[in-house]
Parts: structure tokens; sequence; C-alpha cells
């Protein structure tokens, strides 16, 4: 079954991912996109580093809340699917679109705010401006397991990460579609024996 006309899904990237980079993750699902689903795909890219993701992180969630709109307002119906890092820049951007309505946000090893009503999703999803959340949880995630553990001590420095994509029992209880990988790291998800089978969790392939 192909996709709505007009569907676009938006891809952004965690940090350490360079945008010229042509297999990275997000050039990948836009092809794999284009190629497999009747759907239009979009990647929103930038570099950050581990320690300086917070210095622009504001300004990358009104570019992306910009080209929402912009999709929005030509009549398309949009997703957005975060990694990492990218997802806490999905849940700004939310937050700058009070009143945009979204087919889809699929949060992939969230390093965002694990809490739905303090993050806004629960409110955006009670209101049907959001009609599908889905979050995806690697059982091995290290990256997450250390964001979590210094989370406390980095917030007094500036620093530090949300670990929404860390804790199974946690998103189970508190959002209704979730995948859940035991045995995947952080970024396994787009491992090339792996790409297809994630790809699939968030787009239904052409029949």
């Amino acid at each position: 079954m192909q996709c709505k006309k007009k569907k676009v899904y938006i891809f952004v990237n965690g940090i350490l991912a360079y945008p010229g980079n042509s297999q990275g993750w997000t050039d990948r699902a836009v092809t794999w996109t284009h190629l497999n689903s009747g759907c239009r795909g979009e990647k929103f890219e930038y570099f950050a580093g581990a320690l300086s993701r917070r210095l622009f992180q504001q300004s990358r969630a009104k570019n992306l809340a910009r080209l929402v709109v912009d999709y929005q307002s030509e009549g398309w119906q949009v997703c957005i699917v975060g990694h990492s890092n990218g997802c806490d820049v999905i849940i700004r951007a939310l937050s700058l679109m009070p009143l945009v309505h979204l087919e889809e946000v699929h949060l992939i090893s969230a390093a965002c705010e694990e809490d739905p009503e303090v993050n806004g999703l629960k409110e955006k999803t009670l209101k049907k401006l959001i009609k599908k959340v889905q979050v995806f949880v690697a059982g091995k995630d290290k990256a997450l397991g250390f964001a979590r553990r210094t989370r406390k001590i980095l917030e007094k420095f500036g620093l530090g990460y949300g670990s929404l994509g860390v804790d199974i029992k946690y998103v189970e209880k508190h959002y209704d579609d979730v995948v859940f990988e035991p045995n995947y790291d952080h970024s396994d998800w787009f491992e090339d024996d792996n790409f297809d089978k994630t790809m699939s969790h968030i787009i239904k392939k052409v029949a």
C-alpha cells in the first residue's frame, strides 16, 4: 500500500554526523523512502559536537519548524523522524509550532526529555495535533545509558542529554507505540543489516 499523496518524511540526524556524507543514515533514508514507498523523503542535516551541540540547538529547532511549515503551507502531510540529539531538535521545534498538525513523529534512541508531559508529546497527541508517536529503544544503548547517569551533573554546566530512548519499562508505560531491539546499541538501527527493518517500522513498503 502506498503512502497518501503529498506525504513527506523529514529525517533529522544526531551529533557527529557530516552533512556532506552521502552514506549518512539521513541520505540513505531519503533514498529508501523514494524507492520503497509513495512518499517523499527530506533531510534536515547539521553538524554538532558532543559538547557543543547546545550552542545552536534552538536555532536548529527554528529552522526545522520553518521547514515543516513550508511543507504544510503547500498542502503536505508531514512526518518527522529523528535519531539521538535530532530528537531533542524535534521536541524543541514542536514547542515552536503550537498549532501545527503532524501525521507522525518517530524518535529513535532519543536523547531528549523522557516525560511526555514535560516534552509536550502527551498534550499534542491528546489534542490530536500529532496522530502518531513512535519511540525506538535499543536494549544495549551505552550512549544514552551514560547520558542518564551523568545528566544531573552535566546540567550544572549547561551540558548533558535527555534519555528517552534508554529505559524500555518507562517508555512502554508512557508511550503506546514502541519498537524495542534488546541487542541494539545506540546507532545499530542504521547498520546495513538492520536498515531495511528500521525503515519498515517507520514507513510501510509498497506491496
